[in-house]
């Protein structure tokens, strides 16, 4: 309620004082501005007005927030994203995943201040424009081939498989693949949604198939195991009548 108050006030302030008056003027008046004339003129449609603000000293995160829900010039969008601390505030980027204007770069600085979760929510497309949502998947593709093994496996455990949908093409170093098959071997109870999952993974290594094919869980449901040992990677010696 207080942001959008806040919005509302704004709007007003900018439109009694500041839509008509020329750029040179407004320009001039930034230095001078009270704090309720700064928040409105970060609803100018100019990226030059952006930034002089943004290079004022003056501007936080509260006014990047206006600008990132409001602006329309990828101009006054890539300006207000330099530092790294407006374009990793959870309110800006929200602007900003929304906004039809973002850039690629203007993105990608938002990006490099998420973690794989993070990323993992606005891949799913909630409540970010299209090219957001698709230049999510890149990076979360990117972050993910570039995150160590332990933290791939914790991905993809913590998120029963669910994050691999993105994957696809991507393949698992044995690091990981190791450390995957032996969480699976070690977890009597292991998630069948997570098994199921790997198993839509083309790239599945073979040494987690055979995990999968051995796990208690795929052993008492008849299509689970089918699954696993149809997959492409499954190892001959997992397709081995049990003796």
């Amino acid at each position: 309620m207080k942001e959008h108050t806040s919005l509302a006030d704004a709007r007003r302030v900018y439109e009694e004082k500041f839509r008509h008056m020329p750029l040179s003027e407004k320009l001039a008046f930034i230095p001078l501005a009270s704090p309720s004339d700064f928040r409105a003129l970060c609803l100018d449609p100019n990226p030059q007005v952006i930034n002089a603000l943004a290079s004022s000293g003056r501007f936080n995160t509260e006014h990047a927030r206006l600008v990132a829900s409001n602006h329309h010039d990828s101009r006054g969008l890539e300006r207000i994203t330099r530092p790294a601390a407006i374009a990793g505030d959870k309110g800006v980027q929200g602007g900003l995943f929304r906004n039809p204007t973002s850039t690629v770069p203007v993105l990608r600085r938002s990006f490099v201040t998420m973690t794989l979760y993070e990323l993992l929510a606005v891949a799913q497309g909630r409540e970010s424009t299209e090219f957001t949502t698709a230049q999510a998947r890149e990076a979360l593709r990117d972050k993910f081939d570039q995150s160590s093994p332990d933290a791939q496996v914790q991905f993809i455990v913590s998120t029963e498989g669910r994050c691999l949908r993105f994957f696809t093409g991507l393949f698992l170093g044995k690091t990981a693949a190791r450390a995957l098959a032996a969480h699976i071997a070690a977890t009597p109870a292991v998630s069948s949604l997570l098994l199921r999952n790997l198993l839509i993974f083309p790239s599945v290594p073979p040494e987690v198939v055979r995990a999968i094919v051995k796990s208690p869980v795929t052993q008492r449901d008849r299509d689970l195991r089918m699954r696993a040992l149809a997959h492409r990677n499954c190892p001959s010696d997992a397709k081995q009548p049990r003796r």
